[in-house]
């Protein structure tokens, strides 16, 4: 998945987006572990071993989205759930 992480790193940056550490823990938990949860999550997962907001995480995973690098799939429950993208 380093690849992956790389490519989505490579992405933001020619977007003109700063890689910030809260983004890189995302980033790297999205590619570290076969994730397929709600945004929400995501979040409680992340804030196991660090100290990043709500609306970080969720702002991180939006942008992710447009940018294509994750996308969401539809399910049953009210929250919805994103893969990486191929």
């Amino acid at each position: 998945m380093e690849s992956t992480k790389q490519t989505i790193l490579t992405l933001l940056t020619e977007h003109g987006y700063i890689i910030s550490q809260q983004r890189l823990i995302i980033i790297d938990t999205l590619c570290a572990t076969p994730f397929t949860g709600s945004i929400d999550d995501l979040w409680l997962y992340i804030r196991q071993e660090h100290r990043i907001s709500w609306a970080t995480v969720h702002k991180t995973v939006r942008l992710l989205v447009k940018l294509k690098c994750i996308v969401p799939i539809c399910t049953k429950k009210r929250q919805q759930q994103f893969i990486l993208s191929n």
